[in-house]
């Protein structure tokens, strides 16, 4: 198909949109219908729910189609998302055998991860600032006063960083220190595997898709060795694209909302003073930070 017709075939206007119980029938003028859950269309919008906050039972006040038929308008509870055709028509038409393969993240088991070397099998080390040299880095980044999600940093890459180097830089006050959440992926697991053992098991053959600019890779949510124990987690709920990777959305959503909820459980804070470093594994532990005003914090992602 060329260009041409696939740009015509994706601008088709939209005819009507009908709530149901638990999903929203959209159909278009040339009779392609489509129903898409409303746990999806929520999770889709620019402000997605935090785990903790995903509510899978949640239902719009209306929707309705504009007067260009071009954008269906839906309002959810305190906040009103619009959907175009062509978004709404791109994804009726994803076919779940396309969207991961077995192949398609690159997990290394050749080599020795970088966390298991510095942190001699520990989640996470507080040390005195030293230089790190650049050729190690692959990326960084800064954490201001803005609350972060605790999550796998860089998922999009196929091989996800093991360790990430947190640094605390001088601020208006040297005696206030910044705070960290740290999530024990493996603490977290247990515990769903003991309250809720068939979504720990739909996680566990889940994968799923993050992009990043140009970037985008596969990941299961984690990984058991042969003795059953946890190797790594990969998640992070900002990266996460809305792509469809599995045929149980709503399986899907019920189990990222009880993970969110172990993940809330066993959840840690720590202080981080000006001129310390916090190393952590970042294959095993989802790194956040709450809402903190003056907090500056440098971090470098380590292969």
């Amino acid at each position: 198909m060329s260009a041409a017709m696939l740009a015509k075939r994706m601008v088709q206007p939209l005819r009507s949109c009908k709530p149901l119980s638990k999903s929203l029938q959209v159909e278009w003028e040339d009779g392609l219908r489509a129903e898409f859950p409303f746990c999806w269309l929520r999770d889709a919008t620019a402000k997605r729910p935090a785990l903790v906050h995903l509510d899978v039972t949640t239902k719009p006040e209306s929707v309705h189609v504009d007067g260009s038929r071009d954008m269906v308008t839906v309002l959810w509870p305190r906040l009103r998302s619009t959907y175009s055709s062509t978004f709404l028509r791109n994804n009726a038409h994803l076919d779940s055998s396309d969207s991961s393969s077995p192949g398609s993240c690159a997990h290394s088991t050749d080599t020795v991860p970088a966390s298991r070397t510095v942190l001699g099998g520990k989640l996470f080390l507080s040390t005195h600032q030293t230089p790190v040299a650049p050729s190690l880095v692959m990326g960084q980044c800064e954490w201001t006063s803005a609350a972060q999600e605790p999550s796998t940093l860089w998922p999009h890459l196929g091989s996800v960083p093991s360790l990430v180097v947190i640094d605390a830089l001088q601020t208006g006050s040297a005696l206030c220190p910044a705070q960290l959440t740290l999530i024990d992926s493996e603490a977290a697991l247990a515990r769903l595997a003991a309250t809720n053992p068939k979504e720990f098991e739909f996680l566990r053959n889940c994968e799923l898709e993050y992009t990043e600019g140009p970037f985008r890779a596969f990941h299961p949510v984690y990984e058991l060795g042969d003795d059953g124990q946890v190797l790594s987690t990969t998640f992070n709920n900002t990266t996460r694209s809305t792509s469809i990777t599995t045929k149980s959305l709503e399986t899907l959503y019920l189990s990222l909302q009880k993970f969110g909820r172990a993940c809330a459980e066993v959840a840690q804070t720590v202080n981080l003073y000006p001129g310390r470093r916090l190393i952590v594994d970042n294959r095993r532990v989802l790194l956040g930070a709450p809402a903190q005003a003056q907090r500056k914090l440098l971090l470098r992602l380590i292969g």
